[in-house]
């Protein structure tokens, strides 16, 4: 999932998202401290928030500057906790269901190995710099 894309579906969809996160603000905080998407510290400024709904803009102010990863996970624990948001990121899981359909698995995706061997090449270097016998 695209990090840039995440962001867009928080900040196009924030107030629907608060509106379904305020709701559940204890589960969702266990949720995602026990995914290790918050730190003890997140859950403590989350919590330190003085209603519901501001609990739910924390987290996903929080939520948008984790990485990449991270934000994957995010929507990950909201899908799982909150399925009715579904439709929202339907179009993330499209857009990753499309490029692995576009990724041809006997294609290696290391740098040094390759889909064909040279017949005069019997080592490799590897990118550790030790020699490698291909078998």
């Amino acid at each position: 999932m695209d990090r840039d894309q995440i962001v867009s579906i928080i900040s196009n969809h924030r107030v629907k998202l608060i509106s379904n996160l305020k709701h559940n603000i204890l589960s969702n905080i266990t949720q995602l401290y026990n995914k290790k998407f918050f730190t003890v510290k997140d859950c403590q400024q989350v919590k330190a928030e003085l209603t519901p709904a501001a609990q739910a803009s924390k987290i996903l102010q929080l939520a948008t500057n984790k990485s990449n990863k991270k934000l994957s996970t995010f929507v990950e624990v909201l899908l799982t906790v909150s399925p009715e948001l579904q439709d929202i990121f339907a179009s993330l899981q499209s857009d990753e269901n499309d490029a692995l359909d576009s990724f041809e698995g006997d294609q290696s995706i290391l740098p040094w190995q390759s889909n064909t061997i040279d017949s005069k090449d019997t080592n490799l270097q590897s990118p550790r710099g030790k020699d490698m016998m291909i078998l």
